[in-house]
């Protein structure tokens, strides 16, 4: 049914175009991080990396790459809906490479600042710090996955086919030719 021009929405825009201008906002946060981080953004920027230091610690240099990648994902995707699974990825994300800088920080200091520190702890509290290192490491795997939307068990399924596909091209040069 077609909607008639009352029932219409006055701004309606296709969410394709939607997704695209959060990924130019996020590529634009993205240079403007890099400035910050570099001192050339002003007044703005030095509070920017001021406060993204204090919270994030070493960590904050993560946010550019963080950035970059939400608008890579942005741009690439087919998803309709692909913020919930980035955004949540990306908090994964940051949470346990902030938390490894934590756990990889010498003793009273905070690499990872306060978010890094509020995620090695309880870990750290509960395991040794090699242990609590896989778990971040697994963390930042999982990250991985639901941001990029990656569906091992296809991954696997097509290594197992082309590992096949070349075990009987192996075969068959092995053969003798019949004339």
């Amino acid at each position: 049914k077609r909607k008639n021009d009352k029932q219409r929405p006055h701004f309606d825009v296709h969410s394709d175009a939607i997704k695209a201008i959060w990924g130019i906002a996020l590529l634009v946060l993205f240079f403007l991080s890099i400035l910050s981080f570099a001192g050339m953004a002003g007044a703005g920027g030095r509070t920017f990396s001021q406060a993204s230091g204090n919270f994030l610690g070493f960590g904050k240099f993560a946010i550019p790459l963080v950035l970059l990648v939400a608008s890579f994902i942005l741009f690439t995707s087919y998803k309709r809906n692909s913020y919930i699974p980035l955004l949540f990825g990306g908090f994964l994300f940051l949470s346990g490479l902030l938390g490894m800088f934590q756990i990889l920080s010498p003793q009273g200091s905070r690499l990872g600042g306060y978010w890094g520190y509020l995620t090695a702890l309880p870990v750290q509290n509960i395991f040794s710090k090699t242990a609590a290192s896989f778990v971040l490491l697994g963390l930042i795997a999982a990250a991985v996955i639901v941001a990029f939307n990656i569906k091992i068990g296809q991954i696997v399924a097509r290594r197992r086919e082309k590992n096949e596909e070349l075990a009987n091209g192996a075969k068959s040069v092995g053969e003798k030719p019949e004339f």
